[in-house]
């Protein structure tokens, strides 16, 4: 399992399907995805810049589940000469290390404590999922899934001016990959870990963060890779890998989001997502898989449909204003 050693590599490959190329091509409403957005995004040269919130999000893992270094920038502002400085000078003599503004440094430092030290059974059970069970952290599975064409409604098909392919039944082949966080074992189950930060990690707060980034979404795509990785796994990776818990046969895969609230509070949560909920996402990425095949074996990538229509102010508007 030696594809995709680092970050750039895993990144940059535009063979493999992951689930963020999937959240461009879906159709489903409220997303504004479409084949031809799939095909822009992919078509870039330079990828699109982190925000600082996604920046402060890879420090915190990379020092968690990777052990790096994180290490304070003592400049005001980021993007300024002092601020840059300071970075270049750290990265020099540790190319591995996380650099953060003070702020962000101290924040994360604090949480990273919170996760290490809990003083709830959640934070316990969280401590336990990142650090109590074998596994190993960062880990990508790769494998082939094959998808029913009939996954891809007719109306779907016809309203975007795809062929019939798929109306026969026919399988596509698709090259799937994702990038775990923490793999583990305990009692006979494979369990995928998700580390999460979240500005709110209460169940509420964090059940509209799941939807709005599809984080139930992603835990069926997961699933679903993790399924063809273990069937197509050879002998020989069984024997090799430099992991016991990875040479084993599993009856069942579970799936944890650790998240940890990203200020001073010490909160860590770990939530499990709704069957009901992961059975209606695995019914939409199988829509969304099969309509990525044929865009891909027609080399045709249409827009979403747009029909003239009236625009309403949303009802906040008018409660704030009325």
């Amino acid at each position: 399992m030696a594809k995709f050693k680092t970050d750039e590599e895993y990144f940059a490959d535009r063979e493999y399907v992951r689930k963020g190329w999937l959240d461009k091509i879906t159709l489903q409403p409220d997303m504004g995805g479409s084949p031809a957005m799939l095909k822009a995004y992919l078509s870039k040269a330079v990828a699109d810049k982190p925000t600082a919130a996604m920046q402060f999000g890879t420090a915190f893992h990379g020092s968690l589940l990777e052990g790096r270094a994180l290490r304070p920038i003592h400049a005001s502002r980021r993007g300024t000469k002092a601020y840059e400085g300071e970075v270049a000078m750290i990265l020099e003599s540790e190319p591995n290390a996380h650099c953060l503004p003070l702020k962000d440094y101290d924040r994360a430092m604090f949480m990273r404590e919170a996760v290490m030290n809990p003083t709830t059974e959640a934070g316990e059970f969280a401590k336990h999922l990142l650090v109590g069970l074998p596994g190993m952290n960062e880990y990508v599975f790769h494998g082939t899934m094959s998808v029913d064409g009939t996954c891809l409604p007719d109306e779907t098909r016809n309203r975007l001016g795809l062929g019939d392919y798929g109306r026969a039944g026919a399988f596509y082949d698709i090259k799937g990959k994702a990038k775990i966080d923490r793999l583990c074992a305990d009692q006979g189950k494979l369990i995928i870990v998700d580390l999460k930060t979240s500005a709110d990690a209460s169940p509420g707060a964090f059940a509209r963060s799941s939807a709005k980034f599809r984080y139930v979404y992603q835990q069926a795509y997961y699933n679903r890779v993790a399924r063809r990785w273990r069937l197509q796994r050879t002998e020989h990776e069984r024997r090799e890998t430099d992991h016991d818990f990875l040479s084993q046969d599993w009856s069942d895969t579970e799936y944890w989001m650790v998240v940890v609230q990203s200020d001073r509070s010490g909160i860590v949560a770990a939530y499990q997502c709704d069957p009901d909920d992961i059975e209606r996402e695995e019914e939409q990425l199988r829509a969304d898989l099969a309509l990525y095949a044929q865009c891909k074996l027609e080399n045709k990538w249409p827009p979403a449909e747009s029909k003239p229509t009236t625009l309403s102010l949303p009802s906040w508007y008018w409660r704030n204003n009325g």
